[in-house]
């Protein structure tokens, strides 16, 4: 069932009506108007639709809707840093974790201190998620804590330090 038509995600992108295309996502089941309203939420940057964005992304299962939400999320930038990192423990699915870390990796250096903070936390999605995105980005700055990453209690976390290190470019810290 379809809650919106095109022409009132229109309207509530014209009036930057954030809760109302908020609203309209959480009910929407068209793919266009999914597509519509993820990229007016990108466009208008608010910070406040990036929880719902992420609440979509890991209900969604079809790949080219997925898509357009990625791409929001991506669009919004700099304020979703802190709310993806944040919810990398809470979401259910792997792949939205993955797609999370991707999102991060293609904000680029404004993600990294909050990622490189995400490093120490306890819990293993996030260290996972924060290693993926880092190793994404490339940033020298991250190599510090990725190499203290190497003394993980998670095995799979020590592997995934590893990787990002060589990809980073810092061979001397994983050996030959």
């Amino acid at each position: 069932m379809d809650f919106f038509e095109e022409s009132d995600i229109e309207k509530l992108k014209a009036s930057k009506n954030i809760e109302g295309l908020i609203d309209s996502l959480r009910f929407e089941g068209k793919d266009h108007n999914i597509k519509k309203i993820s990229e007016a939420l990108g466009e208008l940057r608010d910070k406040r639709s990036v929880t719902s964005l992420i609440r979509k992304l890991d209900d969604e299962g079809r790949p080219h809707v997925r898509k357009y939400i990625i791409d929001a999320l991506i669009k919004i930038g700099e304020p979703s840093i802190e709310l993806l990192i944040n919810s990398f423990e809470s979401v259910y699915y792997e792949n939205t974790r993955k797609d999370m870390a991707k999102i991060l990796g293609e904000i680029g250096e404004p993600a990294v201190g909050p990622l490189i903070n995400a490093l120490k936390k306890v819990d293993y999605n996030t260290q996972k998620g924060a290693i993926e995105a880092l190793e994404k980005i490339g940033s020298k700055k991250a190599l510090e804590s990725m190499i203290a990453s190497l003394e993980d209690e998670h095995p799979y976390i020590r592997m995934k330090a590893a990787e990002g290190l060589k990809k980073i470019g810092d061979k001397s810290a994983v050996g030959p």
